[in-house]
């Protein structure tokens, strides 16, 4: 059984899709007004500021964006993370064996086998006992998993929804939330209520107060209280994203609205989640954008493309990235091996390395853009 994030970031279906980034989302929740950006120099991570400047001299094995809430970032130093402020000074001492941001005023931390948490002196609220945590709190929870088994915790540590799943949503943005029992997907509360009985061979996330649900390859949406609203019918089908969700029906994508309805027909190959005013969609082998009328705001032409972000889409023909402006014109040439999106206003990109399904690239040289396509940092390692 397959299964990934969805943009509410509960369960979904698989779909082949080859969409570069369908989340509307940050690459991390750091604020744009002080973002420092990670390097590379000489084998060890640094950081500079949105001008290019060196702010913490290259000195760490492996390093992480700063968390926005607390001001941390994870640092490596011969093989152990521990913690640091953006002046450089070391909050927690490298000692952990990997870990993952703070939220909540927590971060995850791996002793030898097991996962802890960790506060921002240091001290570990809990001993280590969990086998697999995820990456941050969510309301107040985190998911764990113990002996295969997924449950929460709270942000003292306490368990508070028993390992008992097979899987579960990591994410509470809007309840109910899914979770895995025996294959088959149902909802639950944030006390671990089950609220609708795992029955469904595949389910979306619950956004916008429904979720795409499918029993026997027929997908329909629920409302939160497991009543099907909008009859199985669709081949595949993803969440509501702006009032839209995309749908497909004998191989064609198309948009309905709450009511069912189809206010977008199936005509596309292949269609992501609106995002701002657009969506991506695929004609063929080639990616576009549409608005909410259906009208083509950017014709396909893309090999990959990507939603906007800060005013500008990462997108690819053949094998170089470049980006666009939402009228489709080409801000920055196309040249990259690799490009990430921006984010307080700079954006990575890779020259000589090897693009991995327009997700990373392996090897070749990073640096980072500003919006003019200008180099604020050179290629390096």
């Amino acid at each position: 059984m397959w299964a990934r994030l969805g943009r509410c970031g509960l369960l979904v279906g698989l779909t082949i899709l080859q969409i570069a980034s369908l989340g509307c989302g940050k690459k991390s929740d750091e604020t744009p007004q002080r973002v420092l950006f990670p390097i590379k120099q000489n084998g060890k991570f640094g950081y500079i500021d949105k001008t290019g400047n060196l702010v913490i001299e290259p000195q760490f094995d492996g390093v992480s964006h700063f968390s926005k809430k607390v001001g941390l970032a994870a640092v490596q130093i011969n093989g152990k993370w521990g913690y640091m402020d953006k002046t450089g000074k070391m909050v927690i001492e490298p000692q952990f064996d990997d870990c993952w941001y703070f939220s909540d005023g927590l971060a995850p931390v791996k002793v030898g086998q097991k996962w802890s948490l960790v506060d921002r002196t240091g001290r570990l609220v809990v001993e280590p006992q969990f086998d697999r945590v995820w990456d941050e709190f969510s309301r107040g929870l985190l998911a764990v998993e113990v002996n295969n088994k997924m449950g929460f915790v709270d942000n003292t540590g306490t368990i508070v929804i028993e390992p008992q799943f097979d899987w579960v949503c990591q994410r509470f943005s809007e309840e109910p939330v899914g979770f895995v029992l025996n294959d088959r997907f149902g909802y639950m509360d944030r006390t671990g209520k089950v609220v609708i009985e795992p029955q469904f061979w595949r389910a979306e996330a619950f956004c916008e107060g429904l979720a795409a649900v499918e029993i026997n390859g027929s997908w329909g949406y629920i409302d939160t209280t497991g009543k099907m609203v909008i009859e199985r019918q669709f081949d595949d089908a993803g969440p509501f994203s702006e009032g839209l969700a995309r749908v497909e029906t004998d191989g064609a994508w198309g948009f309905i609205d709450k009511t069912g309805k189809l206010t977008i027909q199936p005509e596309f190959d292949g269609a992501g989640d609106f995002c701002g005013r657009l969506a991506i969609v695929r004609v063929d082998d080639r990616f576009g954008y549409i608005d909410k009328r259906g009208t083509f705001a950017i014709e396909p032409r893309f090999d990959s493309a990507s939603p906007f972000r800060e005013g500008l889409a990462r997108v690819r023909i053949d094998t170089k990235w470049g980006y666009i402006d939402e009228t489709g014109k080409v801000a920055i040439e196309l040249q990259y091996d690799f490009a990430r999106s921006f984010f307080g206003g700079l954006a990575e990109v890779n020259i000589g390395g090897v693009d991995i399904h327009g997700i990373d690239a392996k090897g070749g040289k990073w640096g980072y853009i500003d919006k003019t396509g200008r180099y604020v940092w050179e290629p390096s390692e």
